[in-house]
């Protein structure tokens, strides 16, 4: 009944001579140890194949770092300067998930819930009865010895079948290791039945080992395998010499859920599903590995790409521009166009639009949504904008900004080389604060920032669009 690509050591219980026997059991321990199969793992032998992932799998980088670029700006007082700014992180998603995954996959217990059983033969000891070609047998073996310097004790019982090419075993055990420097329990339950090639095993194993060094591990799992397909979960707690105690539950399925109980007036519902390989559907698609609920509540949620059938949120930040919840449109993106204008080139007073006046709160009952800017609190949320003029001017246009009624500001001057009109496009992005009731506005002149005409004769600005675009950070 054994499995002959898995090759299995012979108990050791029936080694009659002391000092070989207590030579195998020292040898067997540092094999497990080097093995992995107990301890913390740092002791445990990589093969060649392990160090090739680990050098090709890099996953120190977790989070990366974007920032926004703070120029002349409008601030809260209508005063022209540095408009605030800062730096923002986001966690690199990918990295993340990747280095729990690597964290995951070269755990001990991930490895050894992936594992083969090994398949038990049936004692040639014990009460066996046999009747034709059918036999049967119950085993009860225990082993104790006891020296100067080690304690071994084990106890197994074992019953099972055999009828042509079917056979069945049940087999408990457990043991005692110990010398003065560790100490592991151990303990197993295996079922297992085979007709033919057609086999399937289920083990339960349970260990707690603790070293004189302060090193502790317990480990428990249940594992199913069938003809070769493995699954189960474990259970894991590990204390290294130095560092943190750490444990990890796993589970390796095709799926794991969470349903409610079985009671009176309980409808049955399964609201959070993991499935780990693709699942064919009758209709013919399938359903991909991933994580499905039907609710979820959460503080904060990050992704790399989000597909939502319907999504309601009080705004949306999209990168670039907020999307109002109530008239789910862009907050704060206008734009202005006049053909042929001559505009006054004053200094005092530039040229503006309604259209052009950025509110905050306070204001958003009376005027568009697309002029509306949130709450912005100095130092926390400030608000980014970026204003682009283009007109065709002889040589001077400057944009201009002011907070409240307070005095225009130059924000930005641009020349229009050539001799006559031409063409200039004008274009500042900075950030500002705004609070309740507070609003700015946006204009436009065919002067310098001192307000010196270039020609006193061509002072007019032709085909003007401008386009403002604000959002909060």
């Amino acid at each position: 009944m054994s499995d002959p690509k898995v090759p299995t050591l012979p108990p050791l219980s029936d080694i009659s001579d002391a000092s070989t026997q207590r030579a195998l059991v020292a040898l067997k321990g540092m094999m497990d140890v080097r093995n992995g199969h107990i301890g913390s793992g740092d002791e445990a032998f990589i093969t060649k194949a392990q160090l090739k992932d680990l050098v090709s799998n890099n996953f120190s980088s977790l989070s990366n770092t974007y920032s926004y670029s703070t120029g002349s700006g409008v601030d809260g007082t209508g005063n022209s300067g540095a408009a605030g700014g800062g730096t923002n992180t986001r966690p690199d998603i990918g990295g993340i998930l990747g280095y729990l995954q690597g964290s995951i996959t070269e755990s001990m217990l991930y490895k050894k819930l992936g594992d083969r059983i090994d398949k038990i033969d049936a004692p040639a000891t014990g009460l066996i009865t046999q009747v034709g070609k059918a036999r049967a047998g119950i085993a009860a073996e225990t082993f104790n010895r006891v020296n100067s310097d080690n304690v071994i004790v084990q106890a197994i019982n074992t019953i099972w079948g055999v009828v042509g090419n079917s056979n069945a075993l049940v087999q408990s055990g457990s043991s005692v290791t110990l010398n003065s420097y560790a100490a592991q329990a151990d303990q197993w339950n295996q079922l297992q039945a085979q007709v033919g090639e057609h086999s399937t095993l289920i083990r339960q194993e349970a260990t707690a080992r603790a070293d004189a060094d302060g090193k502790l591990m317990a480990q428990y799992s249940v594992k199913i395998d069938q003809n070769g397909y493995v699954s189960g979960f474990g259970l894991s707690s590990e204390t290294p010499t130095a560092g943190p105690t750490t444990s990890s539950f796993i589970v390796r399925a095709d799926k794991f859920a969470i349903g409610s109980p079985s009671g009176p007036g309980i409808t049955p519902k399964v609201p959070f599903i993991v499935t780990t390989t693709p699942i064919s559907r009758p209709d013919g698609t399938t359903i991909q590995p991933g994580v499905y609920m039907d609710s979820a509540m959460v503080d904060s949620l990050y992704g790399t790409y989000i597909n939502a059938g319907t999504l309601d949120a009080g705004t949306i930040y999209s990168g670039s521009q907020i999307v109002d919840r109530s008239s789910k449109q862009p907050i704060l993106s206008t734009t202005a166009t006049s053909w042929g204008a001559t505009i006054i080139n004053s200094v005092v007073s530039p040229v503006t639009w309604s259209t052009l006046r950025m509110y905050g709160p306070g204001w958003h009952s009376s005027v568009p949504v697309n002029q509306r800017v949130r709450y912005a609190q100095s130092g926390v949320n400030p608000v980014a904008f970026t204003i682009m003029a283009s007109a065709t001017i002889d040589h001077w246009f400057t944009i201009w900004a002011r907070y409240n009624t307070g005095t225009w500001v130059p924000i930005t001057t641009v020349q229009e080389p050539q001799s006559g009109y031409g063409s200039a496009t004008a274009v500042i992005s900075g950030t500002t604060f705004m609070d309740t009731n507070d609003y700015f506005d946006i204009g436009v002149s065919a002067t310098d920032s001192s307000g010196a005409v270039w020609n006193a004769g061509a002072s007019d600005i032709r085909y003007l669009t401008i386009s403002v675009s604000v959002t909060n950070i």
